[in-house]
């Protein structure tokens, strides 16, 4: 059913593609994509990236999370992204390993953001 987010992995598909619109019964909201990342749902291997770390209410974990996802990225990016973004993660499987997986990790909108003006990290510019 995903499986059209490996193309995120593309930087020309990234850059066109990177507002994702998901809405639910009480709410509408728009989230930029920031990292795409290949994972392997088995702890303690190399490439192994543990989905619930972004769970957590103590602010340096998540914000250790966030950084996580980012360096591992196959895109690079310079959305800035806080500890407390509200994250959407969208997950499918890669090929036909069932261990591999592919994440596609989105913030919501910030208020006063657009598609088109979107909040840079400190070091970059708009």
């Amino acid at each position: 059913m995903f499986g059209r987010l490996r193309k995120y992995k593309e930087s020309v598909y990234f850059n066109s593609h990177r507002i994702i619109t998901f809405d639910t019964l009480y709410e509408d909201g728009q989230y930029a994509v920031f990292s795409v990342r290949e994972m392997d749902t088995t702890p303690g291997t190399a490439r192994w990236y543990d989905l619930w770390s972004l769970v957590t209410d103590r602010i340096p974990d998540r914000e250790e999370a966030i950084r996580n996802l980012e360096r591992r990225s196959v895109v690079r990016d310079v959305l800035d992204v806080r500890a407390d973004d509200q994250i959407l993660l969208l997950v499918t499987c890669l090929d036909d390993d069932d261990r591999e997986r592919l994440v596609v990790a989105a913030r919501r909108l910030r208020t006063g953001e657009t598609q088109d003006r979107l909040t840079l990290r400190a070091s970059s510019s708009q």
